[in-house]
């Protein structure tokens, strides 16, 4: 197992982006892996104008939320507790999506993936070369006491 390693890992760390790409076919779109794989600044976020419509309408909900409160609040005092629970809800709806939305910029993900083919094509596959070779010569060292050692 441990010799089809270094050659598994080599054969991905050849074209890693081509495998992914290949791999991931059949569960996100090609739009989607290309924008993480290559985080090329001149592409656009793919979830951008989804994420553009959901802040508009968060937006619009907290501008009618607050007209409620203002107008609407003295004519029915006992809607309060739950209008301010509505507005509570929608300032939290809106710092989610603006972590969501920093979770879905390629950067950080990109580093992220980029660190790890570092430590896998390069740091991991020499490991496991030295492995091999240490292995080897630990073979030869134990086979080299065995027959030097007197029989009797």
């Amino acid at each position: 197992m441990s010799l089809w390693s270094p050659q598994g890992t080599s054969d991905f760390c050849v074209a890693p982006d081509k495998f992914i790409m290949n791999q991931t076919d059949d569960e996100i779109s090609a739009v989607v892996a290309h924008y993480y794989l290559y985080c090329d600044q001149s592409l656009s976020n793919p979830f951008q104008q989804v994420l553009t419509v959901f802040q508009r309408s968060l937006t619009t909900m907290q501008i009618q939320t607050q007209g409620l409160i203002q107008y609407a609040l003295p004519l029915f005092p006992t809607a309060e507790k739950d209008l301010l629970g509505v507005q509570q809800l929608l300032n939290s709806s809106e710092t989610s999506l603006h972590q969501l939305t920093a979770l879905l910029d390629c950067r950080g993900l990109h580093k992220d993936y980029l660190d790890a083919l570092i430590g896998i094509c390069y740091d991991g596959v020499e490991g496991l070369l030295y492995l091999g070779l240490f292995s080897l010569l630990a073979a030869a060292s134990f086979s080299t006491i065995i027959c030097a050692a007197p029989h009797e």
